[in-house]
């Protein structure tokens, strides 16, 4: 049998198949006027990817059956929610609804029809002429038909809590939004928290974690690369993707870029930002950079001209050339009050009729998270000092290739001292301080001086009580190598200044194989320019660090004192150089009583030979040499 079918049929049959397939097509991750999301059907959005889901929720771990609509990650075992829409507003039932109003917005209702929640776009549309549709990048998407699905509005320009690849964060100078992220109020409570993220322009553009408007951390100013107020450079923002827009008329956008959707910066109800990836392995997220990450971390902890050090103890410390403004405070932990300078500035000592005397200097401090509201300048690096010794009112500079020159003004205030990063901040100080400094270098060069002198004499000391007890008959040519070293030695050198080589501890060359276990590079330290240098950091690992001082002298009273003396010195012959502390932090740790020195790791073998030490080792059982002494000079560089 035939069926025949005119044209006006077959284009009704073509345009019914046509809307059956697009129901098909678009019913997964779409929203219609004609096809809402209802609770009580259990039916939800899923992108075309499987990534993300939307629609109606409960908290994991809520005590209550409170119902939200949101976004979340799907397919893994762990709730992950990166947006919620009727965060303040739940259903206490399973009688919500999501749809497309008369208006053409997309809305949440209850039972009764009420409405919840709206995208509230101001553009008049039919309803019939929008649609939603949910992106594989998590995205949700009101789009208009009669424009060729024009985008009226988008998830995105309204995060929640997470940050998404793709998503910005910042101010729109043309719109005036300033788009950030907010906290859920508790981890089971997607209610509107206390702390928010946002992007602010001041004269350079800066991150803040605020709690209500009270400032907690900020990430100090983008230099084009990253922000130069995070502890490494390695953190957040320094990770690839992350792009920072400014048009310098007051837009400022800060973006994000990445291969895996299953990556997204998320704000907790703490107020930590910090920065997660999927684990497959773990089957579980993984933490990586957080902000705050340390008790430093926190905005103004030290109080002005404080700067922070989450390494020592107390973290705060006063710059150099300030003391603490209230002493009872500081003693007990209390360092809002912050410092006050000891001397007067050259301006203000003019303002109170004196004379004004020397000009100030700038105190260098490296390695600095620099402190709130700089001030910007078009002087170069080398004009930088000058503006800012000219200007009264400044009280500190910096120079940052990416920036320029920078200055402050005022108190100096939520500085921190930093290990691997950090700016060099210039403080400005009365030139009487000048004087003190360098006062302070020479009271403390002079005792650790003293220290090394008398150490070194106790050595010789040792050395050559050792040499009389063992009392070795000398060989006739050694004595005469030494004699002809003495005159090689005396030049025209004053009998006063010249060196007594016989005076010198003498070892025969079976003495040091002997002790160094065949010149074995187990036994080997470092090297330098006369040879190698061996040592026992076998016995700092086997806890007998003290076995190293000299008998005649060792009292086990000073047992702590030998191994500190021991730790300080692995400390300073570390391979990588910002595990080695500068001559200053050394001091400190000499002079400091109860303090937690870090762990030495094995320290360097710094090659100068051209043979590399794994030839070394295999040659050792053929020792080259076939001298039967060894001689070192020790001259001044």
């Amino acid at each position: 049998m035939m069926i025949l079918l005119n044209s006006r049929s077959c284009f009704v049959l073509l345009a019914a198949f046509s809307f059956f397939s697009l129901r098909l097509c678009f019913g997964e991750d779409r929203i219609t006027f004609s096809t809402p999301i209802k609770d009580s059907e259990s039916k939800t959005l899923l992108c075309k990817k499987g990534i993300f889901r939307f629609g109606f929720f409960t908290p994991v771990n809520s005590t209550g059956r409170l119902r939200y609509v949101g976004i979340w990650y799907d397919k893994i075992p762990v709730q992950t929610v990166v947006w919620v829409a009727n965060k303040d507003s739940p259903i206490n039932d399973t009688s919500g609804v999501v749809s497309i109003s008369a208006d053409g917005n997309l809305v949440v209702t209850d039972g009764r029809n009420r409405p919840l929640w709206s995208t509230n776009v101001t553009v008049p549309v039919a309803p019939n002429d929008t649609w939603v549709q949910l992106m594989e990048n998590g995205n949700l998407r009101l789009q208009d038909n009669r424009n060729n699905g024009e985008i009226i509005w988008e998830s995105f320009n309204h995060p929640y809590s997470s940050m998404l690849p793709r998503m910005r964060l910042g101010i729109n100078h043309r719109t005036g939004e300033n788009t950030g992220l907010t906290s859920w109020r508790g981890y089971a409570d997607p209610s509107t928290g206390n702390y928010t993220v946002t992007l602010v322009a001041f004269p350079f553009p800066e991150l803040l974690i605020r709690k209500n408007s009270a400032t907690q951390w900020r990430s100090g100013p983008w230099n084009g690369q990253v922000f130069i107020g995070l502890p490494d450079m390695d953190s957040l923002l320094n990770i690839d993707g992350f792009n920072l827009n400014n048009d310098n008329q007051g837009t400022v956008l800060l973006t994000f870029a990445n291969d895996s959707f299953m990556y997204h910066f998320n704000l907790d109800p703490n107020g930590a930002i910090y920065q997660r990836d999927w684990s497959t392995s773990m089957n579980d997220w993984r933490v990586g950079v957080r902000f705050p990450s340390t008790d430093c971390d926190e905005y103004n902890r030290c109080g002005p001209y404080g700067s922070c050090n989450y390494r020592e103890d107390p973290q705060c410390k006063c710059i150099k050339g300030f003391v603490p403004r209230n002493d009872t405070e500081w003693s007990v932990g209390n360092w809002i009050s912050g410092c006050v300078r000891r001397a007067s500035l050259r301006c203000e000592r003019v303002r109170n009729g004196s004379s004004g005397g020397k000009e100030d200097w700038f105190l260098k401090v490296q390695k600095m998270k620099v402190p709130v509201n700089v001030q910007p300048s078009l002087a170069n690096a080398q004009a930088c000092p000058k503006v800012c010794l000219d200007n009264c009112s400044c009280t500190a500079y910096a120079y940052d290739q990416g920036i320029g020159c920078m200055l402050w003004s005022g108190n100096l205030v939520d500085m921190q001292s930093f290990l691997g990063s950090g700016i060099d901040l210039y403080i400005r100080l009365s030139h009487s301080e000048l004087k003190a400094h360098s006062k302070l270098a020479i009271m403390i060069t002079a005792p650790v001086l003293g220290v090394v002198l008398i150490a070194a004499v106790c050595v010789l000391l040792a050395c050559r009580k050792l040499k009389k007890r063992q009392e070795p008959q000398k060989d006739r040519s050694v004595e005469q190598l030494l004699k002809r070293m003495e005159e090689l030695n005396s030049g025209d050198e004053p009998a006063s200044n010249q060196v007594k080589l016989e005076e010198l501890p003498l070892f025969e060359f079976q003495v040091l194989a002997t002790a160094t276990d065949d010149f074995s590079l187990r036994s080997k330290l470092g090297q330098g320019g006369f040879g190698p240098v061996y040592k026992v950091w076998t016995l700092w690992n086997e806890g007998e660090a003290a076995s190293l001082a000299d008998p005649n002298i060792y009292d086990e009273s000073f047992v702590k004192e030998i191994t500190n003396c021991v730790q300080i010195g692995l400390l300073c012959v570390q391979e990588v150089a910002n595990d080695r502390p500068n001559v200053s932090t050394v001091i400190w740790m000499l002079t400091t009583e109860n303090m937690n020195l870090p762990e030495p790791k094995q320290p360097a073998f710094i090659t100068r030979r051209g043979a590399s030490e794994a030839e070394s080792s295999d040659q050792s059982s053929q020792k080259v040499s076939i001298n039967d002494v060894s001689l070192t000079s020790v001259t001044g560089r």
